[in-house]
């Protein structure tokens, strides 16, 4: 700690030059730091301390306000929080807050290869940790990490595998990190991508998150212009005509299972829980047109347990 209390010295007295005090170049020091590879003897232990943590995160600083900061220096800082106790990995997410501002654009592409590595092997606790993480860092540092940060949740939230897992997570980091951007810019051409979504209509998940991303993003508009975005974003992408092809066609995907003479019967008993108005607040308005139009026909022969519930 004596040693490292020293190297702190040193930095400060770079940072804040005093003429009266003779000191070694900054170019000298980082020479003697990566010659020695202190950075990795600094990150193998004592993580846990608060105060060292502090002492680590200024060294890195140091290195990282120097331009020399590699990405195996990168990947070291986040390994060493990789399986360790809650202390360690907080206080490298706090390192991490501090540096984000200063890294590169390659640094920054490398930090989310780490992120989506670790979301393969994460368990629900972690990732939804690692969503918060990513939206601390994108609040940070609002240009090129937001940017990335609103790529990388996206597709996150879309992914088929973790979609019930981490989907509400990451819209609302989503969402959160667009309500910090400094101007409309990123909400317009979010909404814009939206549009291009439900139009396109291709991808199931990405459909179900475009709207409800569409309606929380325009929320977060002035009161006053929020009104106007909607509506010439509506006759923009002419998306009411839009939204009403996607319901007529998903109600036809739904009838399908329960009116084809050739659907199985899991179709009929998984079917009626899909329109279910205790399960689904959108669907109690409609439950008895719904049940009118669509389960008075069925076949009486067909009326499995699950429908008749």
């Amino acid at each position: 700690m004596n040693a490292l209390n020293d190297l702190i010295s040193i930095i400060n007295r770079l940072e804040t030059p005093m003429p009266e005090l003779e000191t070694i170049k900054a170019d000298k020091l980082m020479l003697w730091l990566n010659k020695n590879q202190v950075l990795s003897f600094l990150l193998r232990e004592n993580l846990h301390q608060p105060q060292y943590a502090e002492k680590v995160t200024k060294v890195v600083q140091f290195i990282t306000e120097s331009h020399e900061l590699s990405l195996k220096d990168l990947q070291e800082i986040w390994d060493a929080q990789a399986g360790q106790h809650e202390a360690i990995v907080k206080n490298v997410e706090n390192m991490l807050e501090k540096l984000v501002g200063h890294l590169t654009s390659e640094h920054l592409d490398h930090l989310f290869v780490c992120f989506g590595k670790d979301f393969e092997t994460a368990n629900r606790r972690q990732r939804e940790r690692l969503i918060e993480l990513i939206r601390r860092l994108a609040v940070k540092e609002r240009e090129s990490f937001a940017m990335k940060a609103l790529d990388f949740l996206w597709k996150l939230a879309t992914n088929p595998i973790l979609f019930n897992e981490v989907m509400q997570t990451a819209l609302s980091a989503h969402k959160q990190i667009l309500d910090s951007c400094r101007e409309q810019k990123p909400l317009l051409e979010w909404l814009n991508r939206f549009s291009a979504i439900l139009k396109e209509d291709s991808n199931d998940y990405d459909v179900v998150c475009a709207c409800r991303q569409f309606y929380d993003v325009c929320s977060l508009f002035p009161q006053y212009s929020e009104a106007e975005v909607v509506s010439q974003q509506a006759i923009n992408d002419d998306l009411i005509n839009v939204c009403i092809g996607n319901l007529e066609h998903y109600m036809q995907r739904f009838n399908a299972p329960l009116l084809s003479p050739t659907s199985s019967p899991l179709d009929l008993t998984s079917s009626p829980s899909w329109f279910d108005p205790e399960e689904n607040e959108l669907l109690r308005e409609y439950a008895l047109a719904f049940f009118e139009q669509n389960i008075l026909k069925i076949e009486p022969q067909r009326l499995t347990p699950a429908v008749m519930k």
